[in-house]
């Protein structure tokens, strides 16, 4: 898997995330994924040269899975259907609500070293990875000093033209098959306190 997830992100331009997943089992797994196969989620670049990699890293006897597919010619110029996913975009709203300390100054740019924070940890997240904010609030604290401390809600929402009413969830699962996105502008900035 980690051979065919580094010829990808490699080889082909334009791959932000690659995300590889094996059923090893005589069974149908709890995915949907056939027996003895693997499903490479795969976030941007040409399907083309997707499945070349795939199918240049593969193991032998090893069926491919997936929602998109494409014929590639194999060695004797007989054609081989190549399948991998393309993940479904999760998008994810943030509320940084910080308390200010009462003994030191907060930087002008305080939002927009926050919202940086944000985004580059957002960025590292590959397909099928939860959002946990806790993860990266040490690197909020880090970077923007004048803050005593920091609440994180989220709201998480599978249609791009969905705003939130509210902040409920403190951290987003993420399937297999998902991807979890976020902008300057879904990070809201307030002083609680």
């Amino acid at each position: 898997l980690e051979s065919i997830r580094s010829s990808i992100l490699q080889n082909v331009q334009g791959v932000t995330s690659v995300a590889p997943y094996e059923n090893p089992t005589h069974e149908w797994d709890e995915y949907g994924r056939p027996p003895h196969s693997v499903e490479i989620v795969v976030d941007g670049g040409d399907p083309v040269e997707i499945a070349k990699r795939i199918l240049d890293k593969k193991a032998g006897g090893i069926n491919t899975y997936g929602d998109t597919t494409v014929i590639v010619p194999g060695k004797y110029d007989e054609d081989i259907p190549i399948r991998f996913s393309r993940p479904a975009a999760v998008y994810v709203w943030f509320r940084l609500g910080i308390t200010l300390s009462k003994n030191e100054g907060i930087p002008p740019n305080y939002v927009e070293l926050l919202r940086k924070v944000v985004l580059e940890n957002m960025g590292t997240l590959e397909a099928g990875a939860d959002v946990v904010p806790q993860q990266f609030i040490s690197q909020l604290y880090r970077v923007c000093s004048g803050i005593s401390y920091v609440d994180i809600g989220v709201y998480a929402t599978t249609d791009e033209a969905e705003q939130p009413d509210g902040y409920p969830d403190r951290s987003v699962e993420i399937t297999a098959r998902q991807r979890a996105y976020t902008s300057e502008d879904m990070i809201e900035v307030v002083i609680d306190g």
